[in-house]
């Protein structure tokens, strides 16, 4: 008898070649952070990466043409993790902007447990970097980064619909996400770099970032506005039910 033809839903398993060419991949990137991080962007070379290794300067060009497709494979595999603590807020059961300070709950454990990886995002941002990479490559990138907008647009349209959140006439659910975004990537860029906070009374950034959201929100009438729903308690429940994995016990 036959065997039976693969279902054409199971997942294809790689192949050893596959399998070792992924491991030099994870290999060279890990290189590649060390001294982006350590030596800066100049300080970063093909010929420093490769001596890195047991394999020899040919076989890295076989996987990146150039340091900046270092860069830029690097910023997809954080843009790929963001994203995916970022879905995880549309599991909470609750109203939209109960779902909203999910998504802030992920991006603030996200910038103070990796804080190397907002580093390693404005670097890879610069034009000079993008312009020498690969095209599929920036796609690839491009579609991690996509997918974090995507929830919060998502979430944003459905408390609209809900009839949560009406906004002016002329402003998107879009605008609103940029808002959000730079409020929190300000925040954390500025809490992470060398900029003195304590001058502005600020000791912990994750609880004056959170503050000014809430405030961006109330000011958009988004519902329920923070003055008539106990927030504190949506966050522990966040907390304890989505990323109760990544918060050290106490």
């Amino acid at each position: 008898m036959e065997s039976p033809a693969p279902s054409a839903s199971a997942p294809a398993v790689p192949s050893r070649r596959e399998r070792q060419r992924a491991e030099r991949e994870d290999d060279y990137l890990a290189i590649a952070r060390q001294l982006l991080l350590s030596q800066g962007y100049l300080g970063l070379t093909m010929d420093r990466v490769a001596a890195e290794t047991e394999f020899s300067k040919g076989t890295l060009y076989q996987h990146f043409r150039n340091k900046e497709e270092l860069v830029i494979a690097l910023g997809e595999r954080i843009a790929r993790a963001r994203a995916d603590l970022f879905e995880r807020a549309l599991q909470l059961e609750g109203r939209s902007r109960e779902r909203l300070c999910a998504v802030g709950v992920a991006y603030q454990l996200w910038a103070s447990r990796y804080p190397d990886d907002i580093r390693v995002t404005q670097i890879l941002k610069s034009r000079s970097v993008a312009a020498k990479v690969r095209p599929e490559l920036r796609a690839r990138l491009e579609d991690a980064e996509a997918r974090c907008c995507s929830v919060l647009v998502q979430i944003t349209d459905e408390a609209i619909e809900a009839g949560d959140l009406v906004l002016p006439a002329g402003t998107t659910s879009g605008q609103l996400v940029f808002g959000l975004w730079a409020l929190c990537w300000g925040g954390w860029t500025l809490a992470l770099g060398d900029f003195d906070l304590e001058r502005l009374d600020v000791q912990e950034p994750g609880p004056h970032v959170d503050r000014h959201a809430q405030i961006l929100l109330d000011g958009h009438g988004f519902q329920p506005l923070s003055g008539e729903w106990d927030y504190d308690t949506t966050l522990d429940q966040i907390r304890r039910e989505l990323f109760s994995d990544l918060i050290p016990a106490s």
